[in-house]
């Protein structure tokens, strides 16, 4: 690749941005967050995934995402150029996402930097620059992007940390730095930005306590692999928004009760590959808003009815398969329904379950997206579940004796947008739904005598893309 390109206006970007959409592998295209992608939990296929949101808005918004990573230099004019990008407009008036990828340049100057710093969109990522000056990193620190991106930089010294110190974004992510002293550690991350350090693989007490004393949004350190004690009690005053530790792949019952006791909404334990009652029944005391544990693949009768205490959103999208006690384990609580024994009688006491259900208050969120097949008895456990909301998105087909037991139940929003066809006897299993929204998007065929029936419940049943039948 040459050290300079020829585009010069926003048109040419846009151009050659469309272009490498299609030429260049995911490893070009989006640089070192491919690389930090195992150690923040997710999957080839989420980024995949990802790669195809940007292709699928730059069809509909042509001004909202470059990805640049062909450039290894910039010019000073190109600089100046891609600042205006964030001043365009779409028929729409706004555009949703505002993102420049530059993540093959290796070298950043001052000049290019300061005329960057009229760029006011979303993201702006540098993530092969693995060095940059003083006066560099002070033009840097005056961005107006949302969220800076500089994953390669490998080490940062106390005048480069001042002066990248004066960036007022909303997040900034150096997961290329694998140890972070005290001095640079309060110089830098003062600041409330959400801040993501997946290189360190190991925290001092001093880093950690730093770190847990933060006011930030978001602390992501997915590169710890272990942790102690002491220092999970650091971590675990933390009050931003979430804390990502989805590098631990294990941990005790003791440091368990102790990351629980964190005061984020969101606690991402992802990188967690067992646990037994006792770990499940201490993360189950989290007071936040959602637990993420979607490393775990099976689970037992026992674990699932520890899990099931939590109060909010459930996130174990790394089950492959539910039996039918696990599955009625995970989806209601017994404080609900102490009164029901689902193993005598089963198909009366089935009735009884849901009509105590509807009674219920319960509000929670399950997500098993990684479930792929439903069979009569694990859709039967999976309808006594009365939450906002159900997520069975891995699932590619469902027969019309499934999916009428699985509507049965009193949750107010279900979501199957794996399921790619639908036929009429399905469809008039579907609408049994009494929920809010049963939502279909993956829906790729459908024979017409099931759109016919579907059409008058297409207020709450989405078909193809969020749309109506």
């Amino acid at each position: 690749m040459q050290p300079f390109s020829t585009e010069e206006t926003l048109e040419d970007f846009y151009k050659s941005s469309q272009e490498n959409l299609q030429k260049y592998s995911l490893f070009e295209l989006l640089g070192n967050s491919l690389i930090h992608s195992k150690l923040s939990g997710q999957t080839l296929r989420q980024i995949q995934e990802r790669l195809e949101h940007y292709r699928e808005q730059i069809k509909r918004f042509p001004n909202s995402v470059l990805f640049c990573n062909h450039l290894t230099r910039l010019s000073l004019k190109q600089a100046e150029t891609l600042a205006q990008f964030s001043d365009q407009k779409t028929d729409l008036s706004s555009i949703p996402e505002q993102n420049i990828f530059l993540d093959g340049l290796k070298q950043l100057d001052e000049s290019e930097a300061n005329a960057l710093t009229s760029f006011k969109g979303t993201i702006l990522s540098f993530n092969a620059l693995e060095k940059i000056d003083e006066a560099t990193a002070k033009a840097v620190g005056l961005l107006k992007c949302k969220y800076l991106s500089l994953n390669g930089l490998k080490k940062i010294d106390e005048s480069i940390a001042k002066a990248l110190s004066s960036f007022e974004g909303e997040g900034f992510s150096l997961d290329g730095l694998k140890q972070v002293n005290e001095t640079i550690a309060k110089i830098l991350f003062k600041k409330k930005f959400s801040l993501s350090l997946n290189g360190i693989e190991k925290l001092n007490e001093g880093l950690a306590r730093i770190l847990g004393d933060r006011q930030g949004r978001n602390l992501v350190l997915n590169g710890i692999k272990q942790i102690d004690e002491e220092t999970a009690k650091y971590l675990s005053v933390f009050k931003g928004s979430a804390l990502f530790l989805n590098g631990l792949e294990k941990m005790d019952e003791v440091i368990a009760k102790i990351l629980a006791q964190t005061k984020t909404s969101w606690l991402s334990l992802n990188g967690v590959k067992q646990i037994n009652e006792h770990i499940a029944q201490a993360l189950a005391s989290f007071q936040g808003n959602s637990l993420h544990l979607c490393g775990l693949q099976k689970i037992d009768e026992a674990t699932a009815k520890a899990l099931c205490l939590f109060k909010g959103s459930l996130f174990l999208n790394g089950l492959k398969e539910l039996d039918e006690k696990v599955a009625k384990a995970i989806t209601f609580f017994e404080s609900d329904i102490p009164q029901i024994d689902l193993a005598k009688e089963p198909e009366e006491n089935f009735e009884k379950a849901l009509a105590l259900i509807r009674e219920s208050g319960q509000q929670r969120t399950l997500y098993l997206s990684g479930i792929e097949k439903l069979d009569k008895n694990t859709a039967k456990g999976l309808a006594l579940f009365r939450g906002k909301s159900l997520s069975l998105e891995g699932i590619k087909s469902i027969d019309e004796s499934v999916a009428e037991i699985l509507v049965s139940g009193e949750c107010s929003v279900i979501w199957l947008d794996g399921i790619e066809e639908i036929s009429e006897k399905t469809a008039q299993a579907l609408t049994l739904f009494k929920g809010k929204m049963l939502a279909l998007s993956g829906v790729k065929r459908i024979e017409e005598s099931a759109r016919k029936i579907l059409v008058p419940f297409q207020k709450k049943i989405l078909i193809g893309n969020g749309k109506n039948v």
